[in-house]
């Protein structure tokens, strides 16, 4: 099974594009490709995309996290830089949210988690910066 996973913090989006073995239990991922937007550290405000393997696309600058996440998405879609469309197959997203407050202390499926915590955890002082990376990969 492929899984995207997502991990936006408050300066960063972290990706890893990885295929699961199915039915074995504890058995590891396999990487696929990975890659951070991390602060450029010029004073610019813009995030600089850092990739695990050398990449044409390594380097390119974006202005928000939530940029990062579309720019991340159509890169892994590229057919001429990976040839081929890494997404394809992808059977689930997952976001790493590591502020879950005194609610969500482990693992929690957001689809598991009631709608008023999920808000309040929204509106935390932490999640201002990840928020529209969320809610732009959610309407992906």
């Amino acid at each position: 099974m492929r899984l995207l996973v997502f991990n936006a913090g408050s300066s960063s989006l972290k990706f890893d594009l990885l295929d699961a073995a199915e039915g074995v239990e504890g058995a590891p991922s396999r990487r696929i490709t990975a890659g951070a937007f991390v602060d450029a550290a010029d004073g610019s405000g813009h995030y600089v995309l850092r990739t695990a393997v050398a990449s044409d696309a390594a380097g390119a600058r974006v202005g928000s996290l939530a940029d990062a996440a579309e720019f991340t998405l159509q890169w892994l879609a590229n057919l001429a830089e990976h040839g081929r469309n890494l997404l394809a197959g992808v059977a689930a997203t997952v976001h790493r949210i590591v502020h879950g407050g005194e609610r969500f202390r482990g693992t929690t499926q957001l689809g598991d988690a009631p709608n008023w915590a999920m808000r309040r955890l929204q509106r935390s002082r932490h999640s201002a910066r990840w928020r529209p990376c969320t809610i732009r990969l959610r309407c992906r």
